[in-house]
């Protein structure tokens, strides 16, 4: 399918109205989305919602290129361009990146996505437009040859949202904004990063924000 087919087709899904499940999790009106991310130990897929339509405490099959069902879940959280779907039995194992999500009433629709390629490097925004890059998983924070050990982030472990910490350029990372060494006029990056990695950790239970929690040195898998 050329690139004008497929945007075409974007926007028609683009238009479709969003609806609270209202307690029921297969009610939600319709929506789609393509899986970006699997997180096994998680038990968590990363969806791309074509236009941020799934809705929280809503149901989200999961469509393989032929467009059968492979998996199933429960949206967790939603942002404008992120969606966290906690996964039913057995689904982790067989999603693959690229496959379709779809609410239950949307599902028929989704299908005619199934068989194209929507592994896609960016998030399509409102309008079908091209958003922001999607981001490797994981990164290392700290650049300082000198500084302690490294900071391996992984960007989908965090059920934060991107604008959290990208808040003017969802393209940019810290370090392009945020110097090394102090300027007078720049918070720095480790004065940003304490900032909002400590400050975050300490709001939320199992976390910890001692230096060793984060300055582990070692590369996650």
């Amino acid at each position: 399918m050329g690139k004008r087919s497929l945007a075409l087709l974007f926007a028609f899904f683009l238009f479709v109205p969003a609806s609270s499940p209202g307690g029921d999790p297969d009610s939600a009106g319709p929506g789609w989305g393509f899986v970006c991310r699997i997180l096994p130990s998680q038990n968590t897929a990363v969806v791309t919602p074509l236009s941020g339509m799934f809705v929280p405490d809503g149901r989200i099959f999961f469509l393989d290129e032929k467009g059968e069902r492979r998996g199933s879940g429960i949206v967790r959280s939603v942002y404008p361009d992120l969606a966290y779907v906690t996964l039913e039995s057995g689904s982790a194992d067989a999603l693959k990146k690229g496959f379709i999500a779809s609410s239950p009433k949307g599902e028929g629709e989704a299908r005619m996505l199934c068989g194209f390629s929507l592994n896609l490097p960016y998030v399509i925004e409102k309008g079908g437009n091209q958003g922001h890059r999607i981001p490797p998983n994981v990164i290392i924070l700290n650049y300082d040859d000198n500084a302690v050990k490294p900071v391996y982030f992984r960007h989908y472990s965090h059920d934060i949202g991107c604008r959290k910490c990208h808040h003017k350029d969802l393209d940019r990372a810290c370090k392009d904004c945020h110097p090394l060494v102090p300027t007078g006029t720049q918070e720095t990056l480790g004065e940003c990063l304490r900032d909002r990695c400590m400050g975050c950790h300490k709001e939320h239970d199992g976390k910890s924000a001692e230096c060793a929690w984060c300055h582990k040195g070692t590369v996650p898998r």
